[in-house]
């Protein structure tokens, strides 16, 4: 299990406990190599923004 997830002997960890479970999780960030590995074009591609621009973004194209 540790294999899998990524840890190996000194690997920091975290430990929580919650009702009917113990739970040990990776402190480790994943390095740039591993997201980007883990990037899936379909899952997370596209830009979407819930708001139009605000700020520096709404006078963009030079007109505020």
């Amino acid at each position: 299990m540790a294999k899998i997830a990524g840890v190996t002997e000194g690997s920091p960890v975290r430990v929580s406990v919650r009702p009917g479970r113990i739970v040990i999780e990776s402190e480790t960030e994943p390095t740039l190599a591993q997201m980007l590995e883990a990037f899936d074009p379909k899952k997370h591609g596209g830009e979407a923004m819930a708001c139009g621009p605000a700020g520096v973004e709404a006078f963009a194209d030079g007109n505020p």
